[in-house]
């Protein structure tokens, strides 16, 4: 959390020589917001959260199994 309570910050560092040639550094941070955050569940988990449904997920017409 920064110094004025606003900002949560994770860093993240991998340091794999097999695999970088120097450390991977990573950060992301999210601001506070001042709105409540309503939780949106959908028992079919058919819906796409973020545009209502403007990207359906494919769903089966039959069971695969």
């Amino acid at each position: 959390m920064s110094a004025d309570e606003r900002t949560l910050e994770a860093t993240v560092t991998v340091e794999d020589p097999d695999t970088f040639n120097q450390p991977l550094h990573m950060v992301q941070r999210w601001r506070k917001v001042n709105n409540p955050l309503m939780e949106t569940v959908c028992a079919e988990d058919n819906f796409d959260y973020f545009h209502q449904n403007l990207f359906p997920i494919p769903e089966a017409n039959k069971p695969d199994f």
